[in-house]
């Protein structure tokens, strides 16, 4: 039996804590555990409340993944593999700014180039897909 969401805040009290800023492993690390101590389903509620008020990609893929190792099977279980490649995909990829100027590569976006010391020639790098 696993507790309800008024005994999880007793049980947990700093998760609510954790439900608050932005988004940080310790939630996912909190969730295995109950996953651990009270099964799939306290779990994935954990994740579920706090992915309504902080979604990310990082959830969306704990709960995919949640998802896989559950009952999902046939056309489902399809979808899920689907929307788990699109998320690790999102989760991978990284933005990359380049200065249009002298070439300079950086993975933080910067109005001033380091390199060059030209303003605004900083420029996302748009991948092909």
């Amino acid at each position: 039996m696993f507790p309800t969401p008024g005994k999880r805040r007793r049980l947990y009290p700093d998760a609510g804590r954790l439900q608050c800023g932005k988004p940080s492993t310790t939630r996912l690390l909190l969730s295995e555990t109950l996953k651990e101590r009270y099964g799939d389903k306290e779990a994935a509620d954990f994740i579920r409340e706090y992915m309504k008020a902080n979604p990310s990609v990082r959830g969306l893929n704990r709960i995919i993944d949640m998802s896989l190792a559950s009952t999902a099977e046939g056309e489902a279980r399809e979808h899920l593999d689907m929307l788990k490649q699109v998320s690790d995909k999102l989760l991978n990829d990284k933005s990359l700014y380049k200065c249009r100027r002298c070439g300079f590569e950086t993975p933080l976006m910067q109005w001033r180039c380091p390199s060059c010391k030209r303003w605004g020639t900083i420029k996302p790098v748009v991948k092909e897909v």
